[in-house]
């Protein structure tokens, strides 16, 4: 008995051996491709027949006898299709059998003309079935009756195509039932790929074409309308598109993002999850290739059916088709129907929003509120509560928010009886006016000495703070500057600051806005561990949002903060790096819009990436500003191309989106190996074509040029920027000029002063203020030096209210150099409509100078300031003694003053050159109060001398009377 058993258990573990060491026969496998139509069929070329010409086509079902033909596309094999006495389901099989060598081929290819009896643009099914010994492959999709269907499909996935014994296909339809029918059929073609067109990253995707023609192209594929219409439909496998990070319960695709060149019309996408389409969607084509991005409103999709419609015949290219996953989506908000609208107006933060009828028929009567909590971490806060319904109104003072409101996430939602809440509507910001830098193109360097920039005649620069290097590294510091930020205080490095302030003080002297550039070399370690800000390092956020305002509140030209590039401390996907880029940008405007009224965030890319992902993310960018409540913000690219392609493509596609389009846009040109004066040529050049496309600020990077050399900065000026207006003068000898002049005035003496008189030090400049001349003794003269470690150094005096020279437009400077190496030492007189400089030339050693400069006529005799440029290798020191100011017409008895009268705004003071005037009203009032004092002093005292004189004749006629 129990050998039997033991026989029998062998017999069964040899049978299941045996059984699942034979192949499946029947494994069959769904390929993907795609279908085009068109009017005409067409044969492919440069492909290789798979069939021999002597191969014998069965066909079976609803068609006639198979027989070979030449079409006008080439060889072809066709069936006739009889008709049918009343209307049904009909299907006819197509398919040759034998033994086929397939090995070389991924993908087979041919072209079917169903000439069907159905009505004319009706769908109709095509099966293809491919089997070999071992497995089976199987593309289904529609052709479109009286259409020619070019149809592709991937045979890849097949483990043997050695040995492949028969392919078939079959046409399936809704007879009409009124006429015949023939079907043509191609040649049967193998290609090394499966020949799909690049517009997807996915491998499970199936296309074809509804309406319009199509053709595949090594860059996607195109498709033209046919009355105005074109449209193609596919079929993706949701698998394909979940992440590959195992949670794909919580993972949800958040958009498609499609790469579409075109001219002008309207797209519309219905993007569903399996049978059921989302609301249809549509985005308006801007000229150009741009991304348009579609909401995925049911998590995964598994159907996309894109729609154009424009002119007849216009023509659109699709050439990349991806989907870009949002990871942990709750759909349950959408879901509600919940939409509200936040404001802040009159001191009062107010929310109306409605929900759609069935959810407020579920919560009538129940409690909903409005929350808020901060968005760098903190606890949530019930501002306001009321009922539920169909519409809804809740309002909280302006003085309640927690810090001012700015910096927080405000939602709906619904408040439960345990005290928790249910989210209605999406975490937000509150909004502000999106603003420009106006029209006119921006110019601008970055790299360049504050003195460099200004003899550009830039009106903008950017500045770059490194974190880690105003934090002590650590951000430990226990003692220095103080930046507090919600009752914390973080200290910062004095010595990098006083830095920061000398350059920021002088671009505010000489009217210079600034773009400010955060950088850290660990953004890690400020930012994010990998998720967003809500779960990042709370130390290092706010330590960064409290250098935002300290610094922003410190330096009043701060036009725009550049937010740190923190890819490195945000997520891989591209979704998770533009939501978190916003949330900081949010964050930043919030903590720097507190102290700074015209205020705009920047959001950096790097424009170089490939495969179209700095656009994409631009857009994202773009997508997720306007999630989190409109701001005044701007896109800045940093590419080593002198191109604005990207910014043009990048602004276009995020105003496609209907998304909040930034306020305006930046380029930063880094190039390499070019010579300063090439640069100039190129960086003019971006500038003419920037002012043609839009409001745009240019900025050059001088990383790559003039390293080692001294730069002439004024080959960078760029025509129509700052250095409009700029000219060039000859300086004169004072000894040729003062024997002309008939009448004159000192502007500045140094000979006994111990003060700067408001000329303030760019960078370059070492040591600056007043010194004796010649050592210890004699006259005193403002004394600056250029360091040894720079190449530029300037001093600029702003004359407030700006001066008048018309009538004393000759101004002499007397002062002396001492340069250890060839020195020029450049005379500026300037105000908004332009300047003129004048150069002068000095060779190594002492010289003693007196020129005059004929400032006149800069600006139409106006100047809004007056500098002193000093460029050179070696170490210059300049001792300034005088300066004045002289005429060759006015009347020798004509006092010089700068005044602020009816010839124009001048100087104001005796002591600074600026208050003259109001100090010569101030001396003549008090003359005159002095003199009316003496005058009262004089009365009071002859009215007291009159009394007491009658008063001791009063006395004395008493006393005679007595004794008498």
């Amino acid at each position: 008995m129990l050998k039997s058993r033991v026989i029998v258990f062998i017999f069964i573990a040899v049978a299941a051996a045996a059984f699942f060491a034979i192949p499946s026969a029947a494994a069959v496998y769904e390929a993907e491709g795609y279908v085009f139509c068109s009017a005409d069929p067409s044969q492919p070329s440069g492909l290789t027949a798979v069939i021999p010409d002597g191969s014998d086509v069965e066909a079976l079902g609803d068609a006639g006898e198979a027989e070979r033909t030449v079409e006008s596309f080439g060889e072809a094999v066709s069936a006739a299709v009889p008709a049918a006495a009343e209307k049904a389901e009909r299907k006819a099989e197509f398919s040759v059998s034998g033994q086929f060598d397939l090995s070389a081929y991924g993908a087979l290819e041919f072209s079917v003309f169903p000439d069907l009896p159905a009505d004319p643009g009706a769908e109709a099914g095509i099966s293809v079935l491919v089997i070999s010994a071992r497995d089976q492959v199987v593309f289904t999709e529609k052709i479109v009756n009286g259409r020619a269907c070019r149809t592709v499909f991937d045979i890849s996935g097949m483990k043997d195509r050695t040995a492949i014994e028969r392919i078939s296909v079959t046409v399936s339809w809704q007879d009409a039932g009124d006429r015949s029918g023939r079907i043509v059929f191609s040649r049967l073609f193998g290609s090394s790929g499966a020949g799909l067109p690049a517009v997807s990253d996915l491998s499970a995707l199936s296309i074809r074409t509804v309406a319009g023609e199509a053709e595949a192209r090594e860059d996607g594929f195109a498709i033209r309308t046919e009355d105005g219409e074109a449209a193609v439909y596919l079929r993706i496998d949701p698998e394909s598109v979940l992440r590959s990070d195992g949670d794909e319960d919580n993972s949800q695709v958040r958009y498609a993002v499609l790469t579409v060149t075109g001219v002008s019309g309207s797209l519309f996408a219905d993007l569903g999850a399996g049978e059921e389409a989302a609301e249809k969607q549509s985005q308006t084509i801007y000229s150009g290739t741009h991304v348009y991005l579609f909401r995925a409103a049911y998590g995964v999709p598994a159907t996309l059916k894109i729609t154009l419609r424009g002119r007849d015949g216009e023509k659109y290219v699709f050439s990349s088709l991806r989907f870009v996953n949002a990871g942990r989506v709750d759909h349950s908000i959408g879901e509600v129907g919940c939409t509200a609208d936040l404001s802040l107006t009159g001191g009062t933060l107010r929310v109306e929003g409605k929900l759609k009828k069935s959810t407020a028929v579920e919560y009538m009567g129940k409690k909903i509120g409005l929350l808020s909590e901060p968005a760098a971490g903190g606890d949530a806060v019930l501002l306001a509560s009321g009922r539920a319904g169909s519409s809804f109104t809740l309002s909280a003072p302006e003085s309640s928010l927690p810090g001012g409101g700015r910096e927080n996430y405000y939602w709906v939602a619904l408040l439960t009886d345990d005290g928790e809440n249910v989210p209605l509507s999406e975490k937000r910001f509150l909004s502000t006016a999106p603003v420009s830098e106006g029209d006119a193109t921006v110019f601008g360097l970055y790299g360049a000495e504050p003195a460099g920039a200004f003899e550009a005649a830039m009106n903008r620069v950017m500045v770059d703070v490194e974190l880690d290097a105003v934090t002590g590294g650590d951000r430990s510091l226990t003692s220095g500057l103080a930046a507090i930020r919600n009752s914390e205080t973080y200290y910062l490095n004095d010595e990098y600051v006083r830095k920061l302030d000398a350059d920021m003080e002088f671009y505010s002297a000489a009217g210079i806005s600034v773009y400010l550039r955060f950088r850290t070399a660990e953004p890690s370690a400020w930012f994010s561990d990998g998720r967003g800000a809500e779960d990042g390092d709370r130390r290092g956020l706010n330590l960064y949002l409290a250098l935002v305002s300290f610094l922003c509140g410190r330096y009043r030209n701060v036009a725009t903060v550049v937010i740190p590039d923190a890819s490195q401390a945000y997520p891989r996907d591209v979704w998770g790096r533009a939501e978190n880029a916003a949330l900081l940008a949010r964050l930043t405007y919030a903590a720097a819009s507190g102290v700074s009224e015209h205020f705009i965030v920047t959001v950096p890319v790097n424009a170089d990436e490939k495969d179209g992902e700095p656009e994409l993310f631009a857009a994202l960018v773009a997508e997720a500003m306007a999630e989190k409540g409109q701001v005044r913000w701007s896109l800045m690219c940093f590419s080593s191309e002198a191109s604005l392609d990207f910014i043009d493509r990048s602004i276009a596609s995020a105003r496609a989106n209907g998304t909040a389009a930034p306020s305006f846009s930046a380029i930063v040109w880094i190039p390499s190996k070019v010579r300063a004066a090439s640069a100039a040529d190129i960086y003019a050049a971006l500038g003419e074509k920037a002012r043609t496309s839009g409001s745009k600020a240019v900025v050059l990077s001088l990383e790559n040029i003039g390293k080692g050399r001294l730069i002439d900065y004024s080959k960078l000026r760029v025509s129509g920027s700052g250095g409009k207006g700029v000219v060039e003068c000859e300086a004169l000898e004072a000894e040729d000029v003062l024997p002309s002049v008939t009448a004159g005035g000192v502007i500045w003496d140094f000979s006994d002063s111990y003060s700067g008189e408001g000329w303030v030090s760019g960078s370059g400049i070492g040591s600056c203020g007043t010194a004796y001349k010649e050592g210890r003794s004699g006259d005193r003269v403002l004394r600056f030096t250029l360091d040894k470690e720079s190449s530029h150094g300037i001093l600029l005096r702003t004359l407030h209210g700006a001066a008048w020279l018309s009538q004393f437009p000759l101004v002499e400077f007397d002062f002396s150099v001492d340069a250890s190496d060839d020195a020029y030492v450049t005379f500026m007189f300037g105000g908004e409509d332009g300047r003129r400089e004048f150069e002068v030339a000095f060779p190594a050693g002492k010289t003693e100078k007196s020129i005059v400069c004929d400032a006149g006529s800069a600006a139409a005799g106006t100047i809004g300031y007056v500098s002193i440029l000093v460029r050179s290798e070696g170490v210059v020191t300049v001792d300034l003694s005088r300066v004045t100011a002289h005429s060759r017409t006015a009347d020798p008895s004509t006092v010089f003053q700068l005044t602020q009268g009816p010839d124009g705004p001048g100087r104001k003071s005796i002591f600074d050159g600026e208050n003259r005037v109001a100090v010569t009203v101030v001396l003549a009032v008090a003359a005159i109060a002095l003199i009316w004092l003496a005058i009262h002093s004089f009365r009071s005292d002859r009215d007291a001398y009159f009394r007491k004189k009658a008063k001791r004749k009063e006395t004395n006629a008493s006393n005679t009377d007595r004794t008498v």
